[in-house]
């Protein structure tokens, strides 16, 4: 029985972990959107007339690096989905 109750434990720190990585995904995201608008924005001010070839540029790159971080965090917020749904399955075996 005492098993049980440190699996129990055990399992119930794993899904706060992952709770904790889930709300860090969901930050990043929102810093992300932040980024998007502030980016909109920097383009709406170019299109006033003074676009320069650097600004254009320094966009680009802008943009590549938040369609990388995109990516990365949708990766990793599938591999958590993924994970919590094994933790329920694994917790559902142990404790019924």
């Amino acid at each position: 029985m005492a098993e049980c109750k440190d699996l129990s434990a055990a399992l119930k720190r794993l899904e706060s972990a992952i709770n904790k990585q889930n709300q860090c995904c969901q930050e990043t995201k929102n810093k992300l959107k932040e980024l998007e608008n502030r980016i909109g924005a920097l383009e709406r001010g170019s299109r006033g007339g003074n676009s320069s070839a650097k600004q254009d540029r320094s966009l680009n790159d802008i943009y590549k690096r938040l369609q990388r971080l995109e990516s990365y965090c949708q990766s990793i917020e599938g591999v958590f989905k993924n994970f919590a749904t094994t933790i329920k399955q694994i917790k559902e075996i142990f404790l019924g």
